[in-house]
């Protein structure tokens, strides 16, 4: 969202990507928005990634408490004709402040066909974070390298924005911006609450935010920005559940 937004959008790619429990068409008619604090339901959630109308890929998000911390853990990957074609299996397990949702480690574990990328990154308060990074193929040596990431501006895991986005206080007109690292490469991300809807799930009307991201890839002066014809949707309750994202993006 990335909610599980940054996520996809960024990680998937996937076009036209619909991520919902059972997916459905949100009605325009407007609802009023009071003021709710963020308090994130636990326990685990089901998704599914469509291209069209295939199903391409399944997803799993777990939010748990443990003492003073989130504990969010995330798996991907493709299915069926997809992943017959191009394999791919992303896990996440990050942990964060429940106070204030600052990210304290995290580990990423993404699999393209054969080749496993495994990233580690502990944040400390004040200092660069700390980022093992290992890379293995069959029948070849791992490769380890050790690296810091600049913290200034901004810049978090993509896992931890997931919670961050769902956090916001949101209204519409109002935008935040952060940056994500997926490894050395580093996003700009702008999430704009465009209006409130009632989304339709399981025959129920459920007021949401409606979000239209934008991503632009840093340190390339050919970057474009992508991703700003997508739509989030975020339960407009202190859950601030995902309900769908949508978009219409090349693979």
């Amino acid at each position: 969202s990335l909610t599980m937004a940054v996520v996809f959008l960024v990680v998937m790619g996937i076009n036209t990507a619909a991520l919902s429990s059972q997916p459905s068409e949100q009605s325009q008619k407007e609802v009023d928005a009071p003021v709710v604090a963020f308090n994130p339901h636990l326990g685990t959630y089901y998704y599914e990634i469509h291209w069209g109308a295939l199903p391409v890929a399944t997803a799993k998000i777990t939010i748990q408490k443990e003492g003073a911390h989130y504990r969010l853990k995330a798996d991907q990957q493709t299915i069926g004709l997809i992943d017959r074609i191009y394999r791919f299996h992303f896990r996440g397990d990050t942990v964060v402040r429940s106070k204030d949702l600052a990210p304290k480690e995290v580990i990423i574990q993404e699999q393209k066909r054969r080749q496993v990328r495994k990233l580690k990154a502990r944040y400390n308060e004040g200092q660069p974070i700390e980022v093992v990074e290992t890379l293995s193929e069959a029948k070849k040596e791992p490769k380890t390298n050790t690296y810091e990431i600049s913290t200034e501006p901004y810049v978090i895991d993509i896992y931890s924005a997931i919670l961050l986005v769902r956090s916001l206080d949101w209204h519409q007109g109002k935008i935040q911006q952060f940056e994500v690292f997926t490894g050395k490469k580093r996003y700009s991300v702008t999430m704009e609450c465009v209006g409130r809807r009632f989304f339709k799930l399981n025959k129920k009307q459920i007021p949401s935010w409606v979000i239209r991201p934008r991503v632009l890839k840093l340190g390339d002066p050919n970057a474009k920005p992508r991703y700003t014809n997508a739509r989030i949707y975020l339960s407009a309750d202190e859950s601030r559940n995902l309900l769908k994202i949508k978009a219409d993006i090349g693979i």
